[in-house]
């Protein structure tokens, strides 16, 4: 049997967006016929991960030891230094496979290096090994079989605004975006959807104000791609629901709460179909709103819309593990 074993954590500081792409591209391998293991220190989340495995570790020192085992090694870790990645590098009979979206690691030790973002500056000056292979671009990008399954609607039946800060919701954005939501006539007359994720803390508080407000509230959904068909719009954390709702084709005001975020709200922002505002260091709550309710206003918001669509599709975990069936 083949195998394949991914080392990520998926905690609050980590974000939940690693465990789903990581296990969007664990499926397309084990159609394949590979047999896949996840290995976690901490992993906040109830979604199930069958048919795969998840293995708990201690420390580093026991999935170097673990990972000799397995034909391929797929590492999903922003704390993976040059150092560490190279002595993965190293074992005789295993590949690296690493996903990044960073490019500040100095020599990137991998056999095939997987990157959504397209050939930017920031990535095209990655210091490779000799055998490296690149996988850049949103063709890349690795979504779950929802996506592939999905069947959207026409443009012009959608009547939902998305609000969602991701799993955790970091920067605790929600509720005051919710809250605001009531100033912006135009925008708030669409049906509100505010998504929160499984590892979202003040879920109570926010369902009771969706309630007196006559929103809608979905806690942990299970299908993103369902939810995001019928959006007319979104205001989201730019982490991989970037992609998500691009392959959606949703015109979307993305928050960036993490420095790994800014470059791919940036590339997407130039792109035309999103903006993209700064939210590291403060909540400009009301400048998210006025960007998506600009965009409702948008008379070319369909054709947006189609320009979404054309960047991302849902094909991307398999043609990674096309490429790591390869190696």
């Amino acid at each position: 049997m083949k195998q394949a074993i991914f080392r990520l954590d998926a905690g609050k500081n980590n974000g939940l967006g690693h465990l789903m792409r990581c296990r969007a591209l664990a499926d397309a391998l084990h159609s394949l016929g590979v047999e896949c293991t996840f290995a976690c220190k901490i992993i906040d989340s109830d979604i199930c991960l069958s048919p795969h495995r998840l293995h708990s570790i201690e420390n580093e020192e026991e999935f170097l030891v673990l990972s000799k085992a397995y034909q391929w090694i797929i590492v999903d870790h922003y704390e993976y230094s040059s150092e560490e990645l190279y002595v993965l590098y190293k074992h005789p009979d295993s590949h690296l496979i690493v996903l990044d979206d960073i490019g500040n690691r100095g020599h990137l030790y991998a056999d095939l290096i997987i990157n959504p973002l397209a050939k930017s500056r920031a990535f095209t000056s990655y210091q490779l090994s000799p055998e490296a292979q690149l996988l850049l671009g949103p063709e890349y990008c690795l979504l779950g079989d929802s996506f592939q399954k999905l069947k959207l609607p026409d443009f012009k039946q959608r009547e939902h605004l998305v609000i969602t800060f991701g799993g955790s919701d970091v920067s605790a954005l929600s509720l005051p975006v919710a809250e605001a939501l009531a100033d912006f006539k135009p925008l708030s007359q669409l049906e509100v959807v505010v998504i929160t994720g499984g590892a979202y803390v003040n879920v109570s508080v926010i369902e009771q104000y969706c309630v007196q407000h006559n929103y809608q509230h979905l806690h942990n959904v299970q299908n993103m791609a369902e939810v995001f068909s019928h959006a007319k719009v979104a205001i989201s954390a730019a982490g991989s629901t970037i992609f998500e709702l691009a392959c959606c084709g949703v015109p979307s005001v993305f928050a960036v709460v993490a420095d790994n975020q800014w470059l791919a709200a940036r590339e997407h922002s130039a792109l035309g179909w999103c903006r993209s505002i700064d939210c590291r260091k403060e909540k400009p709550v009301n400048k998210l709103l006025e960007s998506a309710q600009s965009l409702v206003a948008d008379e070319n918001l369909e054709h947006l819309s189609q320009t979404a669509r054309s960047i991302v599709d849902a094909n991307g975990a398999q043609r990674v593990a096309a490429a790591i069936i390869n190696l």
